[in-house]
């Protein structure tokens, strides 16, 4: 908590100084509600030069590194146990991981809210989906596996859908596929 806290605090810093030209702010810019600024945060991509390093993006390290690394550990590690436990694994487990990138990382200020996703959200719930198989192991079979897949391949046509269709109105709002959303 106290790690998310700060982050959040560290880039809801004025922007007026020292580098205004060189932040870019997420969209609404800044509501003057204490609240939803801690949550949202203004800055878009918050960078911090490390000496003898580079450049860093804080938004997207904290997605990749602790988030989806933390999320592909506890992964493996139920994966680790089912093995351990029944000396196989099922097939179940297989089809339990699965990341769809997100719009919101593009569009959201490295706030409260998305560093407490990235930080706990991501990786400890995410792997939860794996966690049950781990104990229950459960056998499929082909149609399953299919009848899964086939789910599987509907949620993402629909989720890139929905992501082509926000990207649509926010970039081209008098397009004819979104006019009608204004």
């Amino acid at each position: 908590m106290g790690v998310r806290y700060c982050i959040a605090s560290m880039f809801s810093v004025d922007t007026e100084c020292p580098n205004r030209d060189l932040r870019e702010l997420a969209a609404g810019d800044t509501t003057d509600n204490v609240i939803y600024d801690f949550y949202i945060v203004r800055e878009l991509n918050p960078r911090v030069t490390l000496p003898f390093f580079w450049e860093i993006d804080i938004k997207t390290w904290c997605e990749v590194c602790p988030s989806l690394t933390g999320w592909i550990l506890l992964d493996l590690a139920f994966i680790a146990q089912q093995y351990r436990n029944y000396s196989y694994i099922s097939d179940s487990i297989v089809f339990t991981t699965a990341h769809p990138d997100q719009d919101g990382h593009y569009h959201d200020g490295l706030g409260f809210m998305l560093s407490f996703g990235d930080l706990a959200w991501v990786p400890f719930l995410y792997s939860t989906q794996c966690r049950y198989p781990a104990a229950y192991p459960v056998h499929l079979g082909w149609t399953r596996i299919a009848a899964v897949s086939a789910i599987f391949i509907l949620g993402i046509y629909i989720f890139k859908a929905a992501n082509n269709q926000k990207h649509t109105f926010r970039t081209q709002p008098n397009h004819p596929a979104v006019a009608k959303f204004s």
